[in-house]
């Protein structure tokens, strides 16, 4: 039934919106939406700072928030409309481009002269999503009419293409044009100056003695509680290995926020930290599981931890698209495991792999990507 009732706003907001195509499609105005309107992030916001720091004024830059209160820090230049409101209506209509990480409302029309993008917010190709999951008769025909709005579909890898696109029911354009996220990774993974100030806002007591290890997992559909690392072995182990202070970043999915007194006293919150590049930028390490995260953090070439307890049930309930012991990574099913691998980290064999798989998933990343956007769209 609640599918059903989003289908019928879907129409019933088509229609009421109808009269706001008597106006025309401004051919430089760009509009961007990230996570649904929540943030200033991902692959909108390093499209948007391409925008202005080469192409200065030459474009209207609109970006839709659902409290565009909080976001008067972002550049002057940019246009901020509320989610859901008749300007935001209004600017997707006469936008030449639509650009999101997730999703579109889906009650538009796609006009001839418009371009819908979609950069998603994950490479690689990891967990399932799309038709191959369970889902009911009305949430299909939604998901299929959004699919439909899509013109162009950034992909970061074959693998990508292959898998997580073609999960979908998608027929139009593909990008094999990288991930603009990832174009900042690969251009300031050694810009040390950027990286101190990075870790300034994010460590009060920062200083140059410090190793950062980021804990990041994805969601679970179930809303099961994460099994938590043993942080203090892993600091221990880590700070005896490289004799250095060992620093855990936590980084929450913003769809599933823990708070733990484990976590209290033995790490730093980054969970509302603004934006995950940066985090990923200053991690000297990265424990994570089924994120897509972990394929950016591959492009640093810097060791990756899968910390996975819950692996079966994860794939009962949710399906990878590959065997997980094929994504080049350490998989630890336990604490002991995990507590292990860290301590027997070898750099060089780690590159090996992670060289290996980027060359069979077919790596799209560079640091062009947002250029190489802003040429196939011509606005």
């Amino acid at each position: 039934m609640k599918w059903f009732i989003k289908y019928l706003i879907s129409k019933m907001m088509c229609v009421l919106l109808f009269p706001l195509y008597i106006f025309k499609v401004k051919r430089n105005r760009l509009l961007f939406i990230s996570y649904g309107g929540l943030q200033f992030s991902c692959n909108p916001k390093y499209i948007t700072k391409f925008l202005i720091e080469n192409h200065k004024d030459q474009y209207d830059i609109i970006w839709v928030f659902k409290e565009p209160e909080k976001f008067k820090h972002i550049d002057e230049s940019i246009v901020r409309v509320k989610y859901l409101s008749l300007a935001h209506f209004y600017y997707v209509i006469t936008s030449a481009v639509c650009i999101t990480n997730m999703g579109f409302n889906k009650f538009f029309f796609v006009r001839k002269n418009q371009r819908f993008v979609q950069t998603w917010h994950g490479g690689g190709a990891y967990k399932r999503s799309g038709e191959s999951m369970n889902k009911k008769y009305f949430q299909r025909i939604l998901d299929r009419q959004h699919d439909n709005m899509i013109t162009d579909f950034i992909s970061s890898s074959k693998y990508f293409t292959d898998y997580f696109i073609g999960d979908l029911n998608y027929h139009n354009n593909i990008l094999s044009i990288g991930m603009p996220r990832n174009s900042f990774l690969l251009k300031e993974k050694d810009n040390k100056k950027l990286k101190e100030n990075i870790k300034t806002k994010i460590d009060k007591n920062y200083h140059k003695n410090k190793c950062y290890i980021l804990y990041a997992p994805t969601w679970r559909d179930d809303k099961d509680e994460y099994e938590l690392p043993n942080f203090e072995n892993i600091t221990t182990e880590l700070g005896t290995k490289f004799d250095k202070e060992i620093v855990i970043l936590f980084r929450s999915h913003h769809f599933h926020n823990i708070v733990s007194d484990d976590i209290r006293n033995n790490c730093i919150n980054v969970t509302n930290y603004p934006d995950m590049q940066e985090l990923l930028l200053v991690s000297d390490i990265l424990i994570s599981d089924y994120s897509s995260c972990i394929w950016d953090f591959s492009l640093l070439m810097r060791p990756c931890f899968l910390y996975v307890p819950d692996l079966s049930k994860y794939e009962s309930a949710r399906g990878l698209y590959t065997d997980i012991h094929n994504w080049g990574f350490v998989v630890c099913e336990n604490k002991s495991v995990l507590d292990t691998e860290i301590k027997n980290i070898e750099q060089d064999a780690y590159e090996t792999k992670i060289t290996e798989m980027h060359s069979r998933f077919g790596n799209y990343e560079n640091e062009r990507s947002c250029e190489k956007l802003i040429d196939i769209l011509k606005v």
